[in-house]
């Protein structure tokens, strides 16, 4: 991911970058095994669409997904919690509970009782239509 109009850190964003990296395990992979935890399946394209529009595209996490250490001009913790993000899916939390993880802020659940499927959501605004309710 180029951006033709991005300046490159500044030697105190170097440093200050640097001094948080030495603080963080990178060699640490719980929180990646964690985050995988429970993974069910992807969505075969990451493309979600209403009305033929995509709503979300979770290629353009591609680059966080690609196992590149942050650039200079992007906190090391930052990046890192990018790509702990960038982890896509439907996730079974516990049994009869699922989760919709990375296609869109709001967290989204699948609830059981019997024979029925409750979708639980948070939704920061309410004219907000989430991806993962699309795909549901």
């Amino acid at each position: 991911m180029t951006d033709p109009l991005a300046k490159p850190a500044t030697k105190y964003t170097k440093e200050a970058n640097s001094n948080a990296a030495a603080l963080i395990n990178f060699d640490d992979d719980g929180d990646f095994r964690r985050a995988q935890q429970g993974l069910i399946a992807t969505h075969e394209t990451g493309r979600i669409e209403l009305d033929e529009r995509a709503v979300w595209d979770t290629s353009s996490h591609d680059f966080l997904r690609e196992g590149k250490q942050s650039p200079e001009t992007v906190h090391p913790g930052l990046w890192r919690q990018g790509q702990l993000n960038a982890i896509q899916g439907l996730f079974e939390v516990t049994v009869g509970v699922w989760q919709a993880r990375g296609y869109d802020i709001p967290l989204s659940k699948l609830l059981t009782g019997g024979l029925s499927l409750t979708h639980s959501q948070r939704v920061p605004r309410l004219q907000h239509v989430s991806p993962s309710q699309i795909m549901y």
